[in-house]
């Protein structure tokens, strides 16, 4: 059975959402990908939150549909998907090693069972 994690990684102070994505896909997924080498997971599937026009302060507030902006203060979910728990703690452990595990700050959380429903 597959195992899932879900990050939430918030862009650094001083950059726009456009420039964070940019950077995560350009330098950070290829170098994590380098760095994991074989114990990259089976996939690494990225969602942006939209923030679409700076606000007053040059924010970016997020286009929060229910809550509020304090609830957003992440601008990435990623979800990472492995073969199994064991394939999990391997990557995760080579993320603890200096030089890497000071890349990006983030929020983790292991994502349970899945249920999907679809329009048929």
């Amino acid at each position: 059975m597959v195992f899932k994690v879900l990050l939430y990684i918030a862009r650094k102070s001083g950059i726009t959402p456009t420039e964070f994505q940019t950077h995560y896909e350009t330098i950070h997924v290829p170098l994590i990908k380098k760095l994991a080498g074989a114990d990259f997971p089976l996939s690494h599937r990225r969602l942006y939150l939209a923030r679409p026009a700076p606000g007053d302060d040059n924010s970016f507030p997020a286009a929060v549909l229910i809550g509020s902006q304090e609830d957003f203060s992440f601008d990435a979910i990623v979800e990472l998907t492995f073969t199994d728990e064991a394939a999990f703690k391997v990557f995760f452990a080579r993320r603890q090693e200096p030089g890497t595990k000071e890349l990006t700050k983030f929020k983790a959380v292991i994502l349970g069972e899945v249920q999907e429903t679809t329009r048929s």
